[in-house]
Order: C-alpha cells, then sequence, then structure tokens
C-alpha cells in the first residue's frame, strides 16, 4: 500500500498512519510506502528524519503540490534502499501503468494480428478551442 501526505509537513499524518499500521498487526516496513510533499525545507527535512528514524520506506518531496512543477529535491529513505523490494516494486508499478496505458490507447487490432492506435485530428469549435478526438 502506498501511504500519501501532499502537505506533510512535520510528518504527524504519516507518523499516525505507521501508528496505525502496528495497531492492526501489519508490518509497514514491508508493506507500506511512504511518500510525503511539502514546500518548506525545514519540514521537509524534520519529516525525513521522523519517518527515517522509524524505519519507513518511501520518500520526501520538496516541491510545490499545487502547481506540480518540477520537485526542488526528492530525499529517499533508508529503508528504501535497505530491502530491494521497495526498489522492484515501483519498478514494477511503473511497468503496469505502462501497459495500462499502452492498451488503453490501443483501438483496432488487424487480421494480422497487428494493433493500431486510433486515429486523432484536432478539431476546432464554436469558441476557438481546439479539442482533440
Amino acid at each position: 500500500m502506498t501511504v500519501n501526505d501532499p502537505t506533510c509537513g512535520a510528518g504527524a499524518t504519516l507518523i499516525g498512519a505507521v501508528n496505525h499500521l502496528e495497531d492492526i498487526s501489519i508490518n509497514f516496513q514491508n508493506h507500506a510506502l511512504f511518500i510525503g510533499q511539502d514546500l518548506d525545507y525545514v519540514a521537509c527535512m524534520m519529516c525525513y528524519i521522523q519517518l527515517s528514524l522509524l524505519g519507513c520506506a518511501g520518500w520526501i518531496i520538496h516541491g510545490n503540490t499545487l502547481t506540480n512543477e518540477n520537485p526542488i529535491d526528492i530525499y529517499y529513505m533508508p529503508m528504501f534502499f535497505l530491502s530491494d523490494i521497495w526498489v522492484y516494486r515501483t519498478a514494477f508499478r511503473a511497468v503496469q501503468r505502462a501497459i495500462a496505458h499502452v492498451s488503453a490507447e490501443i483501438d483496432v487490432v488487424h487480421d494480422d494480428g497487428y494493433a493500431q492506435a486510433p486515429s486523432r485530428t484536432l478539431a476546432e469549435d464554436t469558441v476557438g478551442q481546439l479539442s482533440l478526438f
């Protein structure tokens, strides 16, 4: 599972998730990936230190969540790399998303077995906006 906090601050919500997972007897070190993001550098560092000391796997992003611009920095927690399982899981998830995206794009399969992506054209509507259909 992934626990994401787009405005993590010092990490109180993520730490609360860790405590809840412990209460319901789920090993958060093997079954939960923690991701936090904040605009304030000091808050990111506080969250990074606290979650690292708890032994959480994941990363903290220093950047603006609202504008979704390129992150300033990404800080990976040590537990993310201590166990290779998280590196493999995130890579596998990326491959699954890419396959799902490609399969959603495929429209027609010809008799010869080759797939063809849907044809798209740009059309201008009455107010001058371009739409992709």
